[in-house]
């Protein structure tokens, strides 16, 4: 499954109210990928700036990650707690139009 830019606020939404209907499913999204030295050696988050209704909650939601090489990623954003799921890869890609993803 293919999560378009412009939907990933209603996608982090419905897979944190529903993460059992993702299971076992691979899912390709735009994230921006970080850790820092806290978090574990095969452990990294992705996600997006996200704004529920103004400009002061815009908020980093994110997943965690588990991946061999997390350790060569690097970032000064902290993880949260929440579900982990496996990578099967990280290509370089583009900045989407809209950084700040939201519910409009």
């Amino acid at each position: 499954m293919k999560v378009e830019d412009k939907d990933y606020a209603l996608f982090y939404q419905d897979l944190v109210e529903d993460f059992k209907k993702y299971h076992g499913k691979v899912v390709e999204f735009t994230a921006l990928v970080a850790r820092n030295n806290k978090m574990p050696r095969d452990t990294f988050v992705a996600g997006r700036q996200l704004m529920q209704c103004c400009a002061a909650d815009i908020q980093f939601a994110a997943f965690a990650f588990k991946y061999d090489n997390a350790a060569s990623l690097y970032s000064a954003i902290y993880g949260k707690k929440g579900p982990v799921f496996n990578t099967l890869a990280i290509e370089p890609w583009r900045e989407p139009e809209e950084p700040v993803a939201t519910f409009y």
